[in-house]
């Protein structure tokens, strides 16, 4: 009696529980049964058989190859292959001798006419794959268009169903949102935060840990930021809500491709990387020497020797005394603030037109650069880093005209932050820790140079105004003359500031500090 091996398979692990393998054994049994042969192994197969490479498989062939059978019964011809590489393998097998049975076509492997009928069946399967392929590359197409990713949900995101976009996870998302926000302030490295996230508890979807790679590909993908992108079709809008925005993950990037200089801290001295050598631009080192704290340039040859710290702590007092407010000016800027309040919905709407016309620009020229592409005027590769950049540039537009419409800007809000900070800066000063030190010094100024043994220091709009019009009030004519703003000056306000800024301003706690003090 004949020995021979059964293969059976099926293209998905869903239907291993379906009747298709149960049905594909009976066959095979009971041609089996009709030709007097004996089944001595079975080989059952989840996996397509549009690519080779497949194990269950390729083991089999292998020991055919070493006689461990007479052949091989295969249910119908699709089912053994639907790639001419494993094709070629079993036709060398038939060359050699070793039997290939087809138990539900009735052909004949031996002859000529059975190989050419078989030939053609393989064609036709393959030509099917093809068009199966190209069928599901075009739904996949759509859906990019429509912003849907048609793929697996990254960590962070839950699916909601076909065709709909992906939500963000209620427990994992914010997670994943702090994972950016921590590796961004350029303080942690990628071992850090792998450590951070398994502490808060953020787990891959077999429940382990994430490991550096994983966060790594969190941190490269634009998904989190509203941008999907697809190594085939390239850069899509998507439809599904971000969990960054687009300036964060690009602080993101800007760390992972080592733009941003990351520094060891030993010691926490106040004015640490605050002063910078005109000479040379480097920041001044602090050091303890005999019970003072100096801050030196590093550059040999740089006058610039060092600066004593309590020094520095004068020179800031002086400068946070000059953009004091007065009573009498507090009341006239908070009364114009009232007016400006009143007027917002004007503000936010001449902020959202011009949104919306930089918007309209960006779209244009996403609409220019596609012709160029069809033109042959630009490479494809030219083209997709161009779209990637006009991409992120739309999205940080759409971010912002969505901030203006849920009332997150709020240009009269930061006028009354800077009030409040400017009506008593060296009281908050001195009532300050050292963080929050840092966080007045940022906000009122955006550099201090130090030439030799003198500090310049470069103030922030509106606390430069400020100081300036402090020393014209020390001639004769104006001394009494309290500072007026206009509602069109107080709207620039904390205009151009980084958003970390405008942030700290909010979140400083200096309006009841002012309270206390006052």
């Amino acid at each position: 009696m004949k020995q021979l091996f059964a293969y059976i398979r099926v293209s998905d692990p869903k239907q291993k529980t379906g009747v298709s393998l149960i049905e594909q054994r009976a066959i095979i049994e009971r041609y089996a049964e009709k030709i007097g042969a004996e089944i001595v192994e079975w080989f059952k197969e989840t996996r397509t058989a549009a690519k080779a490479g497949r194990p269950v498989f390729d083991r089999m062939m292998s020991l055919l190859r070493t006689g461990k059978a007479q052949g091989v019964i295969i249910h119908k011809l699709d089912r053994g292959t639907r790639n001419y590489r494993d094709w070629a393998a079993i036709d060398e097998l038939i060359e050699s001798g070793i039997e290939v049975h087809v138990a539900n076509d009735n052909l004949d492997l031996r002859s000529r006419g059975g190989r050419l009928a078989a030939d053609v069946q393989i064609a036709v399967a393959v030509d099917y794959i093809r068009n199966l392929r190209e069928e599901a590359l075009k739904g996949i197409h759509g859906r990019l268009k429509q912003g849907i990713l048609p793929n697996g949900v990254g960590i962070g995101y839950v699916n909601t169903g076909a065709g709909k976009p992906k939500a963000i996870d209620p427990k994992k998302g914010p997670i994943v949102k702090r994972v950016f926000e921590l590796y961004a302030t350029g303080a942690y490295t990628l071992r850090d935060i792998a450590s951070e996230a398994g502490r808060l508890g953020l787990r891959n979807r077999y429940g382990r840990a994430l490991r550096m790679q994983e966060i790594h590909k969190i941190l490269r993908n634009p998904f989190y930021a509203g941008t999907i992108r697809s190594k085939r079709f390239g850069i899509f809008a998507g439809a599904h809500k971000p969990l960054v925005t687009q300036a964060l993950f690009d602080h993101a990037q800007e760390v992972l491709d080592g733009k941003f200089v990351r520094r060891t801290k030993f010691h926490d001295f106040p004015f640490r990387r605050f002063m910078h050598c005109k000479t040379c631009g480097r920041s001044l080192i602090g050091s303890e020497r005999k019970g003072f704290v100096y801050y030196r340039c590093s550059t040999i040859g740089c006058p610039t020797t060092s600066v004593r710290e309590d020094r520095v702590d004068e020179e800031i007092r002086a400068v946070l005394r000059r953009i004091t407010l007065s009573t009498s000016e507090t009341v006239l800027v908070e009364r114009e603030l009232e007016v400006m309040t009143a007027d917002q919905s004007t503000l936010r709407s001449a902020r959202r037109t011009s949104l919306s016309e930089a918007l309209v620009a960006v779209n244009a020229r996403l609409s220019r650069l596609t012709d160029l592409l069809l033109d042959d005027k630009i490479q494809l590769q030219e083209h997709e880093e161009k779209r990637l950049v006009l991409f992120a540039e739309r999205q940080r537009l759409e971010q912002d005209l969505a901030g203006i419409e849920t009332a997150e800007v709020d240009l009269a809000a930061t006028a009354r932050g800077i009030v409040g900070l400017a009506k008593c800066p060296e009281t908050l000063y001195e009532t300050a820790d050292a963080a929050q030190r840092r966080v007045l010094l940022e906000i009122v100024m955006s550099d201090c140079i130090v030439d030799g043994k003198t500090l310049e220091f470069s103030l922030r709009e509106p606390f430069a105004t400020l100081a300036k019009f402090d020393k014209l009030q020390s001639c004769g004519q104006l001394y009494d003359t309290p500072r007026t703003f206009s509602r069109e000056a107080l709207s620039t306000w904390g205009e151009g500031w980084p958003e970390k800024l405008v942030r700290a301003l909010d979140n400083s706690g200096f309006a009841r500090k002012i309270q206390v003090a006052a």
